[in-house]
């Protein structure tokens, strides 16, 4: 059998659900320690307006580069300061 065809079968299906599900509850994991100080500090309105901007900008349907480049604009014209998490 080759793969096209076992991927029809419903446990298959639901293996790789379950593998997608447990990757990405990984990769949020793990990101979220780099993203604490941004939801927690004083620079979460900053982070609010990049991340509406950002929405706006995919329902518009602006390619991810220039949605990049356009929040680091953003953020670097928003100014603040965000400090590193302890790691005491």
């Amino acid at each position: 059998m080759v793969l096209s065809q076992i991927v029809h079968y419903p446990i298959v299906r639901m293996g790789l659900a379950v593998g997608v599900l447990v990757a990405t509850l990984l990769v949020f994991s793990s990101a979220w320690y780099l993203l604490r100080p941004y939801v927690y500090a004083s620079v979460f309105r900053r982070t609010a307006v990049i991340i509406l901007v950002s929405g706006g900008l995919v329902i518009a349907g602006v390619t991810p580069v220039r949605i990049l480049l356009l929040s680091a604009g953003v953020g670097a014209l928003l100014g603040g300061r965000v400090n590193p998490p302890d790691t005491r």
